[in-house]
């Protein structure tokens, strides 16, 4: 069975790799082909199945894909103030200064939107509301290596994402009971109990499965300690409460022999397990990720019900099926890869300590879990967490068996009337969990704690996950001599340097921000680090980061920061933080310690690549944008002027200089302040970048700006529609296009 789970499993990924849901012709041969060799083979059953299973998860992702896809909101109700009526459909996340929540729209179209609210409001889940809203396409940032917010969108079945305007026409209109008016109730009761406490966000995802109180110091504790899924309603946490009652319903059942000879035991205990593991699935929304766990609770119990008792890989199997039938677009998501990845690393290293004792399959089973993990992690995170077995070791226990059980009792309490008790039980949770942060934080800190490695292919992947599971086979065989030659040479793969021997300029999708990556034989340059903002997001953690981990770039050799606008400096303290960096040149060097002010004449080379800033001049009597660093970067045959945000006073004092160039950063985003028809002419580039956000607020690039790029024959890139854009310079210039390079049939195409 396992092998028909498998093959429904891959013909719903390899549908997700297509780039429109339109099926060309080739497809539609390969699919018949198959069909006929299924038909061919069907005496074969393993073939004839397989094939089958393959075919139905290619048309099931197809036809769910297109189900969310085809609800999507009409292009007429974007970008401007429109009025909608709907209900609030999960616990809206609370901050300061904002509310985030999912609203299912009523009128006057039907569909799933995220939206955010800038104003004090009374939000509850279940309510429902009119709303003033400005809304916009689903949008995200396409950069090598980054979060695919538009895959995650879709993902969730959200068609459209906005925020709500400020108006007297936001009325509430009255409240529906539903599963989150519930979960609502339950949050405010347990939050007003343990507001207090140093660790309530942690203890509030562990009752409702609900992380956004937990603040972003203990998050990166986690993340870096790779204990993060211990907030999440998980498998986990779901299998130790549905087998803590079976064990208790058995253990009192028992007494009764005369109950026992109508309903077996096992078969009593299974069937609470299972009402106790849906109602706490239940607390936690209903999510996809607890749908995953609770499914698998769900085949495993019932085999004790109806007294089948499969082996543990038919048990795996049907849940994969079920899950995968469910909702097939969880394939999209990190979650569905581990959860079924660290169920399939239990049963495998059960399975190879089969005779052992149980303390050792204790703590092989962990060790083998962190080790089948390294596959997973390397491909979506690029990096792993060398305390993690150690770290989930300690922590699983403590959480799962001491601090998960007392906070639900406690909970229980308070609605019960025990407020005294539960109090009690709340602080003594929050006392351990204070402790075990004390331990994590203290690995997390170690230096040798995380390694990053260079982006992990699928097929590098896939062969580490067989390398690691070949090399634990019985001794003796054969096959395990390669299993760990293909280590070998993985390893090796991993922990060799990318070289950058041609010039490599990266212009990242940073929106309407900046942040510009320059490689040369394993010399880097970042210019400008873009934007941060209020919620604690930045573009260093969320793009530029994560592109120079997967490039295997430790640290950066000259970071210039050409003016402090927040656009173009928000991310600095946090990039200072995670790397080295050699040396800061900046045009405000007054507000950046140890930093130096970029000059122009000021030069250096790197193997025969040639730097020099151009602006501004030592006492130049300039602020803000018109002071701004600009760069140009050259080798014998080509070269590209980064212009920053200088405007036309600025480029009126650059005319002076040798500003021709192959390539132009358009100045200031495109905006009508900057790009002035005499140093467009001065630069005479035969390729225009712009770094612009999709449907940003100030229209840029302006449309007369880019005629004027037009009739001087240069062709125009613009990040909003090419994602990240990749310059390599050879004998020619080479362009790559992020976005279109991997396109998907749910990201953007329109621009």
């Amino acid at each position: 069975m396992l092998t028909y789970a498998l093959s429904f499993l891959l013909g719903i990924v390899l549908f997700s790799t297509k780039t429109t849901l339109f099926w060309a012709i080739s497809e539609i041969s390969i699919l018949i082909f198959l069909l006929i060799i299924g038909l061919w083979k069907r005496k074969n059953k393993l073939i004839f199945y397989s094939i089958i299973a393959f075919i139905f998860g290619w048309f099931w992702m197809g036809l769910n894909s297109y189900l969310v896809l085809g609800n999507k909101v009409d292009n007429n109700y974007f970008n401007k103030e429109i009025l909608i009526e709907g209900v609030v459909v999960n616990l809206p996340k609370k901050q300061s200064y904002k509310s985030s929540f999912n609203f299912k729209v009523e009128k006057p179209f039907q569909a799933k939107i995220k939206l955010s609210w800038y104003q004090k409001n009374h939000l509850k889940a279940g309510d429902r509301w009119q709303l003033l809203v400005k809304l916009k396409q689903n949008n995200g940032f396409q950069n090598p290596a980054g979060f695919d917010y538009e895959k995650w969108l879709f993902s969730q079945k959200i068609n459209a994402t906005g925020y709500v305007k400020k108006s007297v026409k936001n009325q509430f209109i009255n409240s529906t009971y539903s599963l989150n008016t519930w979960r609502g109730k339950i949050r405010e009761k347990v939050l007003n109990n343990i507001k207090d406490l140093k660790y309530s966000g942690v203890l509030l995802a562990l009752i409702l499965g609900d992380r956004s109180y937990i603040n972003s110091r203990d998050w990166q504790i986690f993340t870096q300690t790779n204990t993060s899924h211990l907030t999440v309603i998980s498998g986990l946490h779901i299998g130790l409460i549905a087998g803590l009652i079976f064990f208790l319903f058995r253990l009192f059942y028992s007494f009764c022999h005369r109950c026992c000879l109508k309903i077996p035991a096992q078969v009593f205990s299974s069937f609470w397990a299972i009402v106790f593991a849906f109602i706490y699935a239940l607390l936690a929304d209903f999510s996809v990720p607890t749908q995953r766990a609770f499914v698998m609770v769900l085949v495993f119990f019932s085999s004790y019900l109806l007294r089948r008792f499969d082996s543990r890989w038919r048990l795996y199997s049907m849940a994969l099926i079920i899950v995968l039938l469910i909702d097939p677009l969880s394939v999209l998501t990190v979650g569905f890869w581990l959860s079924f990845g660290i169920v399939f690393a239990i049963i495998y290293g059960l399975h190879l300590t089969k005779n052992k004792n149980w303390l050792f399959r204790v703590f092989f089973v962990q060790f083998f879990i962190s080790l089948v993990s390294i596959p997973l992690l390397l491909f979506f995170f690029q990096s792993i967490s060398l305390s993690s077995p150690i770290a989930n070791l300690i922590a699983v226990p403590i959480v799962s068996v001491i601090v998960l059980p007392l906070v639900l009792l406690a909970s229980l309490l308070l609605f019960l009337g025990g407020d005294f008790l539960a109090t009690i039980l709340f602080k003594f949770s929050n006392d351990v969990l204070a402790n075990l942060m004390l331990f994590l934080e203290f690995l997390q800190g170690l230096d040798f704690n995380i390694i990053s490695f260079p982006q992990v292919s699928l097929l590098e992947s896939i062969l580490l996950m067989i390398a690691l599971l070949v090399l634990f086979l019985p001794r003796g065989l054969k096959v395990r001599r390669f299993g760990f030659i293909i280590l070998i040479i993985i390893i090796f793969n991993l922990n060799n340097t990318i070289s950058q021997k041609n010039l490599k300029v990266v212009v990242l999708d940073v929106g309407q921000s900046l942040a510009i990556i320059v490689e040369i034989n394993n010399k880097t340059l970042v210019f400008d680090t873009g934007f941060s903002s209020r919620s604690g997001f930045n573009i260093a953690d969320s793009v530029i980061l994560p592109y120079l981990q997967s490039q295997n770039i430790k640290k950066i050799d000259k970071l210039v920061i050409s003016h402090l606008d927040n656009d173009h400096f928000g991310g600095f303290q946090f990039l200072k933080k995670q790397l080295s960096i050699d040396e800061v040149l900046t045009s405000e060097p007054q507000f950046i310690p140890d930093s130096k002010l970029c000059v122009s004449g000021d030069n250096w080379d790197w193997d025969k690549i040639h730097f020099e800033f151009l602006h501004p001049n030592k006492n130049s009597i300039f602020k803000r944008n018109n002071k701004a660093c600009v760069l140009k970067i050259s080798n014998s045959r080509h070269s590209i002027l980064l212009t920053s945000d200088i405007e036309k006073k600025a480029e009126s004092e650059l005319l002076t200089k040798d500003l021709s160039s192959t390539i132009l950063l358009v100045p200031h985003h495109g905006s009508l302040t900057s790009s002035s028809m005499d140093f467009v002419k001065a630069v005479s580039p035969s390729i225009a970048i712009v770094s612009t956000g999709f449907n940003n607020r100030f229209s840029f690039p302006k449309q007369e700006v880019f005629r004027r790029y037009q009739s001087q024959n240069i062709q125009f890139f613009d990040t909003k529609c090419s994602g990240a854009i990749e310059i390599n310079f050879t004998d020619e210039i080479k362009i790559k296009e992020y976005r279109f390079e991997n396109q998907k049939y749910w990201t953007r195409t329109s621009c």
